[in-house]
């Protein structure tokens, strides 16, 4: 009598797993409603990307923009000064 419930808790414990298992993988598949391409994502033109992001020339992915602006504000957060150095 003690195995018939071992077993059944042991099915049990499978059935749950490959429920979790299931609902993990279906979660976790792409959303094929967005149309455009994230970071990354092959492309051939701008418009195939999302906003903020453009098609890299040479790699054909997606790729975030960053200015100059940008790149001297995390500098100056960095290294404290601001300016450049060359």
């Amino acid at each position: 009598a003690e195995y018939d419930v071992a077993e059944k808790m042991a099915k049990l414990m499978l059935y749950v797993f490959i429920a979790l298992l299931a609902a993990s993988l279906i979660m976790g598949a792409p959303d094929k409603s967005t149309k455009c391409g994230r970071h990354g994502d092959p492309c051939v033109s701008n418009s195939q990307c999302c906003s903020g992001i453009q098609c890299h020339r040479f790699a054909n992915r997606c790729q975030v923009i960053i200015t100059e602006a940008e790149l001297m504000a995390q500098r100056e957060k960095i290294l404290g000064r601001r300016g450049k150095d060359y």
